[in-house]
């Protein structure tokens, strides 16, 4: 058997152990609907370019989904909880958000009701010295007589 032929029986053997090793879940791959954009160290590119170079997946793209897709179905027992934690703690952080907005509302609306019978307190006071017989009118009639 020439060099050439044992390694193209190699490179067949390994892609046929990858196959099988990682059993593509190819519509599993087609339905990948978010972008990310994400650093990787030079070590992992070179494994996505391996497996793609000896055709266990069409592009790193696909490498990288799978390789995330595998690590999170790894440990998914942890994730669920992870995910389940993280909405009981958004709603207490709407419910949170929803009673300091109550709160200010509360003293925004007590501050225009201060506001307003402080106002109609200036209203009658200034009423009451409007009206003859009263007190400022006497006393501006005393000033006048004075003079």
């Amino acid at each position: 058997m020439s060099e050439g032929n044992t390694e193209k029986n190699l490179t067949a053997e390994l892609k046929k152990e990858l196959l099988d090793t990682f059993s593509l879940p190819r519509a599993g791959l087609k339905r990948r609907e978010n972008t990310i954009m994400t650093r990787v160290s030079h070590e992992d590119l070179q494994v996505m370019e391996a497996l793609v170079e000896l055709g266990i997946f069409k592009s790193i793209s696909e490498s990288a989904a799978f390789l995330i897709h595998e690590s999170i179905s790894s440990k998914n027992n942890y994730y669920q909880r992870i995910l389940k934690i993280f909405r009981e703690i958004k709603t207490k952080k709407l419910e949170a958000v929803a009673t300091l907005l109550e709160s200010v509302k509360e003293e925004k609306q007590q501050g225009e009701d201060e506001a307003a019978a402080a106002l109609a307190a200036a209203s009658k006071v200034e009423e009451v010295e409007a009206e003859p017989g009263t007190e400022a009118d006497e006393n501006s009639g005393e000033e006048a007589s004075d003079e």
